[in-house]
């Protein structure tokens, strides 16, 4: 009996923990945009774009404050993203708005611009996606418009790979963390799946959300991943510990993308009602530690009281 009793005791302070620290969202939104789409964050800042007038504007966000990233010539029908951050380095591209695209880097101390191109004659354009050390990941494009070849790729400050899983039509590597790289590939044109690249290996895995249609990894912070599926109640993002899949869906809205992670903080964009996109940042939740004590401490007497002789 006083085991029983002691079990519903850890049941309720797991349910406590759970319900008292559950993870914070805020909205992310570049004043006065029609969308804003936080893209990557690293140390405390972001970076993303914003959508006015039917282009896009590269911005940062330290916090506190907005600021316009915008390589010359944004505007006019030329788009500026920024889509990864690593220091005080951002990755993105510019381009003819929904058409072609080229590499950009962006120094945030002293707001210069350094371009990289496709090496690749098959795939003129080049999306700069995420960015560890000297390490650029990101997507390359044949430029045609319905089902056009893709590929991931990797920079490593000298040389380029294609990181593109067997028998793919499309991929993108989105994320990097020391020898691994993640992303999404598709086989069919309609259908995406995550997969995970070891660079020592050289082995692709496929990740699949449970009881998705569609699974896209975003980020990757220490044991934790973070993307976004479809199933057949619509767009979700979630956060992947190694064990466990949470699901997160901003509160009311009827779509969640989770694009970067670092540490406790998540950064993507959802939409609701109005249909445009709408920034956030989501904080991952901290156990209690009173709690946990205290689930030790009962954890212990239970075993205690299970050992002791009768």
């Amino acid at each position: 009996m006083h085991v029983r009793a002691a079990m519903s005791a850890i049941g309720a302070i797991v349910l406590y923990t759970w319900g008292a620290y559950a993870g914070s969202w805020a909205t992310l939104d570049f004043p006065g945009a029609q969308d804003t789409y936080p893209c990557g964050v690293s140390a405390g800042t972001v970076v993303g774009r914003y959508d006015v007038g039917g282009n896009a504007h590269g911005f940062t966000w330290d916090g506190a404050n907005f600021a316009t990233a915008d390589y010359p010539g944004t505007g006019s029908g030329h788009s500026t993203w920024l889509n990864g951050i690593s220091g005080s380095t951002a990755v993105g591209n510019f381009g003819v708005t929904g058409w072609t695209a080229d590499g950009r880097l962006y120094n945030l101390g002293n707001s210069t611009w350094s371009t990289l191109s496709s090496p690749y004659p098959q795939y003129p354009d080049l999306y700069l996606l995420a960015m560890s050390g000297n390490n650029i990941v990101g997507k390359l494009w044949d430029g045609n418009q319905i089902h056009g070849a893709s590929s991931g790729v990797l920079y490593d400050g000298t040389s380029w790979s294609l990181i593109s899983p067997p028998g793919a039509v499309s991929s993108e590597a989105r994320a990097i963390q020391g020898s691994t790289i993640i992303g999404s590939y598709s086989t069919d044109w309609t259908h995406a799946q995550g997969f995970i690249y070891n660079g020592l290996t050289l082995a692709y895995t496929t990740f699949d959300v449970p009881g998705s249609t569609s699974t896209c990894l975003g980020g990757i912070s220490g044991g934790n991943m973070v993307g976004w599926f479809i199933d057949a109640g619509g767009e979700h993002g979630f956060l992947y510990d190694g064990t466990t899949f949470t699901t997160l869906d901003y509160p009311g809205a009827t779509r969640t993308d989770c694009l970067s992670i670092d540490g406790n903080t998540i950064v993507g964009y959802y939409t609701a009602g109005s249909g445009s996109g709408n920034g956030f940042t989501y904080t991952i939740p901290e156990p209690s530690s009173l709690s946990l004590v205290t689930l030790a401490a009962l954890c212990l007497w239970v075993c205690r009281r299970c050992n002791r002789p009768r």
